[in-house]
């Protein structure tokens, strides 16, 4: 699913796209702009699209509505890929870029990374090799938190809340979650991430599990879903993940009573 976004204030702020990929890339810059020095050689538009576990992997290949080179690339509740800052032109480096459509330029050495309650942190952008405060696209200090359009006040109806939850949880544990919702419609899944370290366009150590998750059942003015945790290691390192509810497409919030702890 590839959601539609309107003509709003989001596409004012930034430059986004949302897709829907267990595993995204897009080109970047245009080949051979680094070795021409090419500063005014256009980004690429295509972004590609691939199962890296099918028997036969091959591209999905689309193209994004802006082209860019230096976004960032993050994983959402709801299991789509997010594609964030960056520029029109050039290449990563420093005054290597210019032309960007965003109201507060996120070019080089800028960062993007999610939040507990669904937003996303976006920070940095520094084209020169100190700080830099006058001219074009200068050092900026300033930080931004996007709002996805899961997040619209008008789906609020349709947001789950968790109420009853496990702190910790262990490998192949079967546990149970409870939440309410104002409006019970559609599918439920249970999706678990992390917060990666993000920089120079990649998100390190970047994961989103789907969990494998029971019908949910009504348990009085509260629904209850049985979750199955992960197998092992070797899909997740033991540590701290956001765990969120999505029903229909519309994540919950984690706060931070929430977030589970995955234990060997």
């Amino acid at each position: 699913m590839q959601l539609y976004i309107p003509k709003s204030k989001w596409r004012k702020k930034v430059m986004f796209k949302i897709y829907d990929a267990p595993c995204s890339r897009y080109r970047g810059s245009t080949t051979g702009a680094s070795r021409a020095g090419n500063v005014d050689a256009p980004g690429s538009a295509s972004c590609g699209r691939i199962i890296a576990t099918a028997r036969a992997p091959r591209w999905a290949m689309q193209n994004m509505p802006i082209r860019r080179v230096m976004g960032d690339m993050l994983n959402l509740p709801t299991g789509n890929v997010l594609i964030i800052n960056g520029a029109q032109n050039g290449y990563q480096g420093w005054g290597r870029s210019r032309s960007t459509k965003t109201t507060i330029p996120r070019m080089y050495h800028s960062t993007a990374n999610l939040l507990s309650d669904g937003r996303i942190l976006v920070a940095g952008s520094n084209t020169y090799i100190f700080y830099t405060y006058r001219g074009a696209y200068p050092t900026e200090l300033r930080v931004e938190a996007f709002s996805p359009p899961y997040l619209a006040a008008g789906l609020d109806t349709e947001r789950p809340v968790i109420r009853e939850f496990p702190k910790g949880i262990k490998y192949q544990q079967v546990f149970v979650i409870t939440f309410t919702v104002r409006r019970r419609v559609g599918a439920v899944a249970v999706n678990m991430l992390n917060a990666p370290f993000v920089t120079h366009s990649y998100a390190q150590g970047q994961r989103m599990v789907k969990l494998t998750t029971a019908a949910p059942v009504r348990r009085g003015t509260n629904w209850s879903v049985q979750v199955t945790a992960v197998p092992g290691n070797t899909i997740v390192p033991p540590a701290w993940y956001m765990v969120f509810v999505v029903q229909n497409g519309v994540p919950s919030k984690v706060l931070q009573h929430c977030t589970f702890h995955i234990l060997t």
